[in-house]
């Protein structure tokens, strides 16, 4: 694999993080190098790496300005992963007790080798919190000569009890131009500089979102796997991302396209869907000002998103932030996985046409979508515009107040007269009355509460509401009387 052939072995071999990479050899230099680190970040940013760097340098016999050499059985011994005083644990696999108590155990042991014992432990926050009171004791006082590297993509989940013992460094997504350089290096090293455009290369770096791994993995599925660039962006993620938030300024075609693109590709919607709420709620951060060195994302990113950001007034994230994490949960339940998102983008639009236009919700007439208007002046309200109001959203409910009328509208309170007692109970049910409600609520642009009172029944003057029922004839009455009263064994009081 590209990310393990091309893995820097040199501290002057890394790139993006000359800052860090100053501050150890520094260290290594005056021989004080602190016994614990702890390195967060996102993955493929290089923590793995300088740990491993860290090793050679403590075991180094030719540290020359305190970078390592490359070239003594130490430094070849731990590239080629058969040194054995460095220990890496993957706490995913060995998180328990146990397995603490058991490295704790060995901890005293002396080198077996050169001159120094590392262990490093990748993935740190998952251990279990009894786990991590196992080693506060040996974190904060371990043996001569033995260094811990604690390595992360979720800091908050690691304790402060443990964060405190280590001398902390994060590790920030790579600029893309960092990760274009150091593609270059391996096309040239492989020698087929011709195969990949620049351009293409610039779109593999932000596919990569900021990680060497990624990048590399990616190119290597190009190179080596024969897919076309077109299809292993598709799955990166964020490219996809940038042009989705794109499409929500333009129209729900766009949008719909998009998800469905992904769909059909198999990326994986709630993977892809956490990727977007990371990338929204950056946006959202961006547009609250939040100072640039405290979001993780690249430069290069940043001043894409900057630029998107300004698109949007902060309620509208918060919004969209808020459906499509009702949307990515309902994705794993749903018979079609797409659908969630499908419906997200819809309510997304209908929100935005009614914030530019003044207009509220669709209403199907003559099988063709208008729009009802809102913002009706209460003084000149109608009930007509309440019944208009209210069908869009039930039509069964608009059916009920065709046989009411308004009385008045008293403060926070419309008063209703109702002219059946059924239609009244009815009314009166909590969905239903919770419609009415939501309906005005939006047609005055305040709360309303709905009250309804028996009344007259209204006079349809012989206008029946299905014109193809006649009124039965005298004689047919007379018979169908007495068939109920047969049947029931009944009679008729006088």
């Amino acid at each position: 694999m590209f990310y393990s052939k091309y893995r820097p072995q040199k501290f002057s071999d890394l790139v993006g993080l000359e800052t860090l990479s100053k501050s150890i050899i520094t260290a290594l230099t005056v021989d004080n190098l602190a016994h614990a680190y702890f390195f967060y970040g996102p993955r493929g940013t290089g923590k793995t790496t300088v740990a491993r760097l860290i090793a050679k340098a403590l075991n180094c016999s030719n540290l020359s300005a305190g970078d390592v050499c490359g070239e003594c059985s130490s430094c070849k011994a731990i590239e080629e992963g058969r040194f054995l005083d460095l220990i890496e644990i993957d706490a995913a696999s060995n998180r328990g007790i146990d397995d603490i108590r058991a490295l704790r155990d060995k901890v005293n042991l002396a080198p077996t080798h050169k001159k120094a014992k590392v262990y490093i432990i990748d993935e740190a926050h998952m251990l279990t919190t009894e786990a991590f009171n196992a080693l506060l004791k040996t974190l904060e006082e371990p043996p001569k000569r033995v260094y811990f590297v604690l390595c992360t993509t979720n800091p908050q989940k690691v304790p402060d009890t443990i964060k405190s013992r280590c001398l902390k460094f994060e590790f920030k997504r790579v600029p893309e131009s960092s990760i274009v350089k150091k593609l270059v290096y391996i096309l040239e090293n492989e020698g087929v500089s011709e195969k990949i455009s620049n351009d293409d290369l610039k779109r593999l770096a932000q596919a990569a979102v900021g990680g060497f791994r990624d990048a590399e993995t990616l190119l290597e599925q190009v190179l080596i796997g024969g897919s076309a660039v077109d299809e292993v962006v598709s799955g990166g993620g964020n490219l996809s991302v940038d042009d989705f938030v794109d499409s929500l300024e333009k129209n729900a075609s766009a949008a719909l396209s998009i998800v469905h693109k992904i769909s059909l590709s198999g990326v994986d919607l709630t993977v892809w869907g956490f990727e977007f709420l990371k990338y929204a709620r950056t946006l959202l951060l961006v547009t609250a000002e939040i100072p640039d060195g405290d979001l993780d994302v690249s430069l290069d990113k940043l001043e894409i998103m900057k630029g998107q950001a300004g698109r949007f007034s902060l309620l509208e994230l918060a919004f969209l932030v808020e459906i499509f994490s009702q949307a990515i949960g309902k994705i794993k339940d749903s018979v079609v996985p797409s659908l969630p998102l499908e419906v997200a983008i819809v309510k997304w639009f209908e929100k935005k046409r009614g914030a530019d236009s003044g207009e509220l919700r669709p209403k199907m007439g003559n099988g063709k979508q208008g729009l009802v208007a809102a913002g009706v002046e209460e003084s000149k309200l109608k009930w007509e515009d309440v019944l208009k109001t209210v069908k869009p959203y039930n039509h069964s409910v608009e059916a009920l107040l065709r046989s009411c009328r308004m009385v008045s509208l008293e403060g926070d309170v419309l008063n209703i007269e109702v002219s059946y007692s059924f239609h009244k109970e009815r009314l009166d049910a909590p969905k239903n009355r919770q419609i009415v409600e939501e309906a005005l609520k939006n047609l005055l642009g305040r709360a309303i509460k709905l009250k309804c009172r028996l009344g007259k029944k209204v006079e349809y003057g012989g206008d029946l509401t299905d014109k193809n029922i006649s009124e039965p004839k005298k004689e047919e009455v007379t018979e169908m009387a007495k068939s109920v009263l047969e049947v029931f064994d009944g009679g008729v009081e006088v």
